[in-house]
């Protein structure tokens, strides 16, 4: 079975995203890569992701400039 990475662009996602990434570390399947590209320098989303990056699993980039969804996507 291959590993699988999964991409998490978000912006200004400080509400919602603990919620989801609870739900990605809790699934069976563990052979995952998650990486979190935060957009736009967002300093209360990357704080609400730093918790989840003591799982090997989990990386985060943080943009310093706005890539808007396109580049941030990318």
């Amino acid at each position: 079975m291959a590993r699988i990475t999964v991409g998490l662009p978000v912006y200004k996602g400080a509400d919602l995203l603990p919620k989801a990434l609870e739900c990605l570390q809790a699934q069976t399947f563990a052979d995952f890569e998650a990486i979190i590209s935060v957009d736009g320098n967002d300093l209360e989303t990357a704080a609400v992701c730093r918790p989840f990056l003591v799982d090997p699993r989990f990386r985060m980039v943080v943009h310093p400039g706005r890539l808007d969804w396109v580049g941030n996507f990318n």
